[in-house]
């Protein structure tokens, strides 16, 4: 597998970090923290517990565009809008989506120690938005109930068949 370009998706509490930073090493694949990649008064918004608008989101994903044309990349970013997820297919062709899915008691669960930015409320409206893949993007939905390295081994094997 050369020059691969793969997003983790999914909401928040979906395990996109963990199973984005396992697999990239398992993978010899740089990885990216999606969240690093907003500018600093979206980080702002968020800290103080403000939804971000799709206007908001714009520089974001611009720079996760940016970011892909490195090669041999996994970015871990929540990309829940099918319009997002097209725009970045369109620019680059190559790129894959891994979505991570869990039911909303187990995201519930995995947010309720977070220091960071994520709360119930923020949760919720992430929920609302979530456009799950269609047949026409490339990439595939997985449960992210699982553990992190039986989630590794399952997308591995989905990239290679595919």
């Amino acid at each position: 597998m050369t020059n691969l370009k793969l997003l983790i998706t999914g909401v928040t509490g979906s395990g996109k970090t963990a199973v984005g930073m396992a697999l990239a090493e398992k993978l010899g694949l740089h990885f990216v923290e999606g969240d690093s990649l907003h500018p600093q008064a979206n980080l702002d918004k968020l800290a103080s517990g403000v939804l971000l608008s799709d206007e908001d989101r714009e520089p974001w994903i611009e720079n996760i565009l940016e970011a892909l044309t490195e090669p041999n990349v996994v970015i871990a970013a929540a990309l829940l809008k099918r319009s997002h997820r097209k725009r970045i297919q369109k620019a680059h062709r190559d790129a894959k989506f891994i979505q991570l899915t869990a039911p909303m008691r187990v995201l519930a669960a995995r947010i309720q120690d977070r220091e960071k930015f994520f709360r119930q409320d923020l949760l919720d409206s992430q929920l609302v938005l979530l456009d799950p893949l269609r047949r026409d993007e490339r990439g595939s939905a997985f449960d992210s109930t699982q553990s992190v390295s039986d989630l590794v081994k399952q997308i591995t094997f989905d990239l290679v068949k595919k």
